[in-house]
């Protein structure tokens, strides 16, 4: 959460050190531009040793939905649950007993989700702090409001653009008498930061000092305190959105509730500490929005073209969105790379190192103006569509390499472009005429839900695409059906599975989906399968690999029917055929590059390795399998291997150890659904291991070390289960006494 490049605000560091210190609630209010997440990134790295649990930042400026407003804050955490609990509960569950710093930035256009989910956290978890940054107060009980004003413009505001304008223009140095000038420069400007740092880019265009002076004087001369561009906001409805279609919600015009002034209202009247007593004022936007508008003039007619579609962006992107995005006849693609470049330039686009190259991202009152002009092109649905379409694009390759070596590289991309993607879901399934974009979105994205942790959010946006996609036998409709099935039955909502899955069976038979039909079937296996209806999973999954094969399907999925199949066969004792099944599936999987899926293969080999008495390969097989689920975050796939490495430990005489894993065990399968599917089969390691524990231990001391173990976290559970190797010595009889 570092900040390079930070000026000044020693004061008001202090003072909001010392706010954070006693109220475990403080928001940092003032108008756009003038510093907030900044001085909030920098209050959070001072204060960051006070909180053991981390600190955590949440940006919420791209965020339009409150109602994922939860999914986001949960992402962030990276409190992975996979129950159909509500997010709330999840996050009060994850954050009891946390000591850790919550930065909610930019919370102004949501100020209703955002209160709601702070009063609900702040009263669960009794050692959680926030720091909010918005235009106005949340409005709860106990806030503590710190207003963050304009830089001094005799000292940190010229500091300011002396920094910037040497980063912008390599070689500039201020000479003594270039001071006053720079400094009436940054008075001109109120020293709002923002504004100082875009006047600053000018130079790079080769202004001179005296001449960016005069052109400043010009325009507010001219423009006094009218809009910079002519717009007539109001056109564009209160609440950001225009009639008829999505859009974001501006940066200038957000209105609050009731009562409460509006967006970007300031606090008169400091008291020493900094808390803010007194009466509302209107906000002074004039002085950053004429700033930004004399930018958006300066810049050529393609830049501002540019600038505008770029603000369908969420979040940081990579050029090779910005070309997918932007680029058309009016701007050719290959001619992006410097048009970002010039926009850069200018400070109206911040470039930021990325592990697959640089990516870029523009501030969020830059992006407000471009959407606004966005508008005013009547753009704005055709850039989003376009924005869409990129993610589409994005989630097919993801889908296609899901089942090959880039697989580790697929996760941690699509979590980069999360945001991207919900951003993409929200537009399609509340725009109409887009639902079946939507829904082909989020059933694409199965690869992400399934095999990445995110069981919940798979089964939020699938369920609203189904809600819109009423007329069946859609493709589009069915791969939301069998994959939401999917997902139910993860999480242990089997009757809701099954309901779906037998729905999407009927629904493809009628519609001819010969390829939905096939999934589905297979589905259907799987809750045979958590269920002990072995006989019939069997039936289901030989019928799923069979139109699998007439099909050509060859990817993850076949591999877990190979595997499920396995599963069943060896609970009903066939071992040999069960082992033959996934010895053949795991050599597919290493064949293709593809380790998920073989992840579950191991587990069941690990099982067939036990059960024949070669415990040293079992826990090997089982660590393997381990080790690559925690690398996707895959619960289900960690919490199955965790429970057999505790009947592996009670076999080879570490019933403690044993102890301690079943007890961190039953904490992750609180975040996955029913225990073990509430299968006798997939129970039975957990029972032999308990039975043998107690044996040993005891009850009291058995109670002891699985208490110990509930208090684990994930990361550290896994540690434990792998840090015992197979050729381990068991524990010296008096430490198991």
């Amino acid at each position: 959460m570092a900040d390079k490049g930070f000026v000044g605000r020693l004061e008001e560091l202090a003072a909001l050190q010392q706010l954070c210190a006693h109220s475990r609630l403080v928001t940092l209010t003032g108008p756009g531009g003038v510093g907030k997440t900044r001085t909030a990134l920098r209050t959070a790295n001072r204060i960051a040793p006070q909180f053991p649990d981390g600190t955590w930042l949440v940006e919420l400026s791209s965020l339009q939905d409150g109602e994922i407003l939860c999914h986001t804050v949960t992402a962030t955490l990276q409190a992975t649950d996979h129950t159909t609990r509500p997010q709330e509960e999840v996050l009060a569950d994850h954050l009891a007993d946390k000591r850790l710093l919550l930065v909610l930035d930019t919370c102004e256009h949501l100020i209703g989700p955002v209160t709601e989910l702070v009063e609900l956290l702040l009263g669960a978890a009794p050692h959680l702090h926030i720091l909010a940054t918005s235009r106005q107060p949340l409005g709860v009980d106990g806030e503590q409001t710190f207003v963050l004003g304009p830089l001094g413009t005799t000292d940190e505001a010229p500091e300011l653009f002396v920094q910037r304008a040497s980063t912008t223009l390599h070689g500039f140095a201020a000479t003594p008498g270039d001071r006053a000038t720079i400094e009436k420069i940054c008075a001109r400007l109120d020293g709002i930061p923002l504004a100082v740092e875009l006047a600053a880019g000018r130079l790079r265009t080769g202004t001179t000092l005296q001449e960016l002076l005069d052109g400043l004087d010009d325009r507010f001369q001219i423009l006094g305190d009218e809009d910079t561009d002519g717009y007539d906001t109001d056109s564009y409805g209160t609440d950001g959105y225009r009639e008829g279609g999505y859009s974001g919600a501006t940066d200038w015009d957000t209105p609050g509730p009731e009562g409460v002034p509006p967006s970007g209202a300031c606090l008169e009247d400091l008291s020493p500490g900094g808390v803010a007593s007194g009466a509302y004022r209107e906000p002074r936007h004039s002085t950053l929005r004429t700033t930004i508008g004399w930018s958006h003039e300066l810049c050529p007619p393609r830049e501002r073209l540019l600038w505008a579609r770029l603000a369908v962006f969420p979040g940081d992107f990579s050029l090779a969105a910005a070309r997918h995005v932007c680029a058309d006849d009016a701007l050719a693609e290959q001619d992006i790379p410097a048009l970002l470049g010039g926009l850069a330039g200018k400070s109206l686009l911040l470039r930021e190192p990325g592990p697959d190259g640089e990516r870029f991202r523009q501030l969020d009152t830059v992006r407000a103006y471009g959407i606004e002009w966005l508008r005013r092109l009547d753009e704005e649905v055709a850039q989003r569509t376009r924005h869409l379409a990129w993610c589409q694009n994005f989630a097919e390759r993801g889908e296609h390499d899901w089942f090959g070596p880039g697989q580790t590289a697929v996760f941690h991309a699509t979590r980069r472009e999360h945001t991207h993607l919900c951003t993409a879901l929200d537009f399609a399934l509340t725009t109409p005429g887009y639902e079946h974009a939507g829904a082909r979105l989020a059933g694409t994205l199965w690869f992400y839900w399934v095999g990445c942790g995110l069981l919940s959010d798979g089964r939020y946006w699938l369920d609203r695409a189904l809600d819109a996609l009423h007329a069946p036998g859609s493709r589009d409709r069915l791969k939301a059906l069998w994959v939401n099935g999917y997902i139910a039955i993860l999480q242990g909502d089997s009757e809701t599975a099954v309901r779906m899955l037998s729905h999407c069976r009927a629904e493809a038979l009628r519609a001819g989906d010969d390829t939905a039909f096939a999934y589905a079937t297979h589905r259907l296996g799987c809750a045979a399968l958590t269920r002990d209806e072995h006989f019939v999973a069997q039936r289901f999954f030989e019928s799923a690999l069979n139109r699998y094969r007439d099909l050509g399907e060859l990817n993850s999925n076949v591999m877990m029917a190979r595997i499920e199949l396995a599963m069943t066969l060896a609970f009903q004792g066939d071992l040999a055929t069960a082992v033959a099944q996934c010895n053949e599936a795991k050599r597919l999987c290493e064949r293709h590059g593809e380790r998920w899926a073989k992840a579950y293969a191991l587990y069941v080999l690990a099982f067939a390795a036990w059960a024949g008495g070669r415990h040293e390969e079992a826990t090997g097989l089982a660590q393997e399998c381990l080790a690559i689920n925690h690398e996707f975050r895959d619960l289900v796939g960690m919490v199955l291997p965790i429970e057999f490495i505790a009947l592996l430990h009670t076999s080879q005489g570490r019933s403690r150890q044993a102890a301690v894993l079943q007890g961190a065990a039953r904490s992750i399968w609180a975040k996955v659904g029913l225990p073990l599917f509430g299968s006798a089969h997939f129970n039975a390691p957990h029972e032999t291991a308990l039975t043998l524990a107690l044996k040993d231990l005891g009850e009291v001391a058995y109670a002891e070390c699985f208490a110990r173990g509930t208090r684990l976290s994930i990361d550290e559970t896994v540690e434990l289960a792998l840090a015992q190797g197979p050729s381990a010595q068991p524990e010296p009889r008096a430490a198991r006494a």
